[in-house]
């Protein structure tokens, strides 16, 4: 477990092999969940300070998880901005269309 409860949650409620979900349809139900503002604002929080920490490492977060062996931290990096990252700015961006 790392010190970011909610990635963690996502990791291990949405992105596991052992759910069975399709990388896509694991994005789909995470995109879903952020409908919530209070879980959006919160993962939001805990995504910007994940990826602002130096001391994070993405490479060995997926591993510890599960979800992936990355050969690299940056294409870890670009997995996480692919399946987490980009997910709750296209929630954002749809939000403020709406409202």
């Amino acid at each position: 477990m790392s010190k970011y409860i909610l990635l963690d949650d996502l990791m291990f409620s949405i992105y596991s092999v052992e759910i069975g979900l399709s990388e896509e349809a694991g994005k789909r139900l995470f995109i879903r969940s952020l409908a919530s503002k209070e879980y959006r604002d919160a993962m939001s929080a805990e995504i910007d300070k994940a990826f602002a920490d130096k001391d994070f490492s993405w490479k060995g977060f997926f591993e510890e998880s599960d979800i992936m062996d990355a050969n690299d931290e940056e294409s870890a990096r670009a997995y996480a901005k692919t399946f987490i990252l980009d997910p709750l700015l296209y929630v954002k961006q749809h939000q403020s269309n709406v409202g």
